[in-house]
């Protein structure tokens, strides 16, 4: 029997001592203080384990440094995060020690130091596309997490967006968002469906998905990411059939909430380019808006067309869909612009109608001669114009009602060219406009007879055309009896 027993023993001796002790390696972000970056089986990296039944390892840095990342390799195979399964993410805030600990039951990681900080943010200046690039997709870049051209918009604080047009149908498409344009902040997760928010996870797998043929727009929101949890950031892929190509070239926006905003497209079709931005931004109200309207090439005719009205990146449409992003609901550019800028690029009939109910000042300039058409500044509602600019050096064509009768009288149309003011004054005479007229800082009464009200209403029976020249009863045309239109045949 003991002989038996002497024999189990020196077997189970020999059994334990054949089982091999788990291994533990430190595996991170810089080769600088790691020797290779991301190596479970570097054995370098080889960490020890404590009495107390924790595993660690000791590095040293040489100087204050940002973002060090690691896991901990269990047997070359499993990787071990922090409590949330991520990497451990943290600052050297100068030179000195950290100590990575893997704790007692060997299920996450830390990291201790004199100088060791973690950051309670997420603190970040831009946000890349980056993934497998083909053609128009990712502009062809392929895995760059700082390639310019991927960059993407921040269209409201800690939300980001960019657009890939006309994409062809493809299959696999692959994507991640890296932060400050490297891969230690990145998110990556699992595409749901075109539209649809998703959880973007902290250093997460690729984005997998096909695309139809047609749009992809990206949308990233971390506006509730929680850093500590590594939880709360979204992502949203909007995948599109082929849409209509747009007249505009729309440039990335730029939004600073409380500071300023900026919306600018180009239409190099009809050679003009819009900018809607904000002037000033009050502490006590929201951003006061102008439009400014200029050619692209000074040396050739700018107009508006009916086609560009209806452009989804016209600046109504697109004013709608940043405020929703922004603010949560569809905002309008014509209740909210108070400027308007136009340099010679012709418009539409009605285009401005609406906008003088929120409008409180017009610039209109022009090197030669410029038509002002049909109710292009009709007010439906209220008509807050107060003063309007018309630097036209050549002739103006004026249209019916280009501002709303009986409203105009808060208004002043300052004019530096005298035919221009007295196109203008002609034109109150005949339409019973308000406002006044001023020819290069002085009052300009015109040289035609003004029909007041108190005229209309006396009914005197004058005649008068639509430029407010005296017709006798033979003239043929549109004339205005008492201040009402007739149309003698």
């Amino acid at each position: 029997m003991k002989k038996i027993l002497l024999s189990l023993v020196a077997l189970l001796g020999v059994s334990f001592c054949s089982i091999a002790a788990d291994a533990y390696i430190v595996a991170g972000n810089y080769a600088s203080i790691f020797g290779t970056s991301w190596d479970g089986t570097n054995s370098d990296n080889l960490m020890t384990e404590q009495s107390d039944g924790t595993v660690t390892r000791t590095y040293t840095v040489d100087a204050a440094i940002n973002d060090i990342q690691l896991k901990v390799v269990k047997n070359g195979s499993e990787w071990i995060g922090d409590e949330n399964g991520g990497n451990v993410t943290f600052n050297m805030k100068a030179a000195g020690d950290f100590t990575v600990v893997l704790n007692a039951d060997h299920n996450a990681v830390s990291v201790m130091g004199e100088n060791v900080s973690f950051a309670t943010s997420l603190e970040y200046n831009s946000v890349f596309a980056v993934g497998n690039g083909n053609g128009v997709w990712l502009n062809g870049i392929t895995w760059d997490p700082g390639a310019e051209s991927n960059a993407m918009a921040q269209v409201s604080p800690d939300v980001w967006e960019c657009l890939y047009k006309d994409v062809p149908a493809t299959t696999n498409l692959q994507v991640k968002f890296a932060i400050d344009g490297g891969w230690a902040k990145n998110f990556g997760g699992n595409f749901a469906a075109s539209g649809e928010a998703t959880p973007a996870v902290w250093d997460g797998g690729n984005i997998t998905f096909d695309h139809p043929g047609g749009d992809i727009r990206l949308h990233l929101d971390l506006s509730n990411f929680d850093f500590k949890t590594k939880q709360g950031a979204t992502f949203t892929i909007t995948l599109g059939a082929e849409t209509p190509s747009s007249n505009f070239e729309v440039l990335d926006p730029v939004v600073q909430i409380n500071t300023y905003l900026k919306f600018e497209a180009r239409n190099a079709k009809n050679n003009y380019k819009y900018i809607l931005d904000s002037y000033e931004w009050p502490a006590d109200r929201g951003p006061q808006l102008q439009l400014t309207i200029e050619p692209l090439d000074a040396s050739k005719p700018a107009a508006f067309t009916e086609e560009d009205l209806a452009d989804e990146n016209y600046w109504e449409p697109l004013f709608q869909y940043y405020t929703k992003l922004i603010a949560g609901e569809e905002m309008y550019a014509s209740e909210n612009i108070k400027k308007l800028f136009i340099t010679d690029v012709a418009i539409l009939p009605n285009q401005f109608a609406g906008y003088p109910d929120a409008l409180n000042e017009i610039y209109v300039t022009a090197s030669g001669d410029y038509e002002f058409p049909n109710q292009c500044f009709y007010a439906t509602d209220r008509f807050s114009t107060k003063k309007f600019e018309c630097n036209v050096e050549g002739n103006i064509t004026l249209g019916y009602d280009v501002f709303p009768a009986q409203k105009s009288g808060p208004m002043t149309i300052y004019c530096t060219k005298e035919s221009v003011a007295q196109t203008w004054y002609d034109y109150k005479v005949a339409h019973l406009q308000g406002y006044t007229v001023y020819l290069n800082g002085e009052k300009y009464e015109g040289d035609g007879v003004e029909l007041t009200e108190a005229d209309a209403a006396n009914g005197n029976g004058i005649r008068y055309n639509v430029m407010g020249q005296r017709v006798g009863n033979d003239y043929k045309g549109i004339v205005i009896v008492d201040g009402k239109k007739l149309i003698v045949r």
